[in-house]
């Protein structure tokens, strides 16, 4: 109870350690009981089991969609946007059990944007050099490159502050909405669950907001890719977003 009340932020205890460390513990338990029937599902010749169809069914999800945005060369970007998605979406999970949930926090929040713009960044350098890079930003005319390359640097950063706001209020909300309905009324002393509805509601929109922050991490690393026959996918992916 003290250490969710310090999670909360609403005591005077050790707050900045207390949602990272929920999330080592979300991560860790992702890692065993996934890790423990993928090993298992190896030794079999037919692999068998929920669990481990579950991690094959998220596997190719995310592989489909780094595919379908970036192109062939999106398989390489699987393991970082399935990281973001799988730990989004255990950590929305989370907080249904009524346990603190790290990705209500905006500075866990704000962490995982900026692990997504130094990644995207460094995509880009690699895969378009540095002139190319700078390119990117400069824009196609000269006379108005300084203005595009101001706007365009301005535009990534403002993708920190967009993917870190955007997933703290959805799932901030959403939990402080479920506990004010779990305390409306009491009977006899125990609350009446009328937070139900909103549950179910809530563990849909998790897998969504989930879904959001993958989909746009993909986005940023198609932009950063180099631009041939794949551009299309990138347009048409960056316009169904919006």
């Amino acid at each position: 109870m003290k250490l969710a009340v310090v999670a909360a932020g609403a005591g005077t205890g050790p707050a900045y350690w207390a949602l990272p460390l929920w999330g080592l513990i979300i991560i860790g338990l992702f890692l065993a009981v996934f890790g423990t029937a993928i090993q298992k599902g190896r030794t079999e010749r037919v692999p068998r089991g929920f669990l481990f169809r579950l991690a094959e069914h998220i596997y190719v999800f995310i592989e489909n969609m780094c595919v379908n945005v970036i192109g062939p060369r999106g398989r390489k970007y699987v393991p970082f946007v399935g990281t973001m998605f799988i730990f989004i979406v255990c950590s929305n999970l989370w907080g249904l059990l009524g346990l603190p949930t790290p990705t209500a926090s905006l500075a866990i929040n704000l962490g995982l944007s900026i692990t997504v713009f130094v990644y995207v960044q460094y995509e880009g350098i690699r895969n378009n050099g540095i002139l190319g890079y700078i390119k990117h930003f400069w824009g196609p005319m000269a006379l108005i490159g300084p203005l595009m390359l101001f706007v365009e640097v301005v535009s990534e950063f403002a993708k920190i502050i967009s993917l870190s706001l955007r997933l703290y209020g959805n799932v901030h909300g959403e939990h402080e909405v479920s506990h004010v309905f779990g305390n409306l009324v009491s009977v006899g002393g125990f609350p009446l669950p009328l937070q139900a509805p909103i549950l179910l509601l809530a563990i849909f929109t998790s897998l969504i907001q989930a879904l959001v922050f993958a989909m746009l991490t993909t986005i940023y690393l198609a932009l950063m890719s180099p631009h041939d026959h794949e551009e299309e996918h990138t347009h048409a992916a960056t316009a169904a977003a919006h």
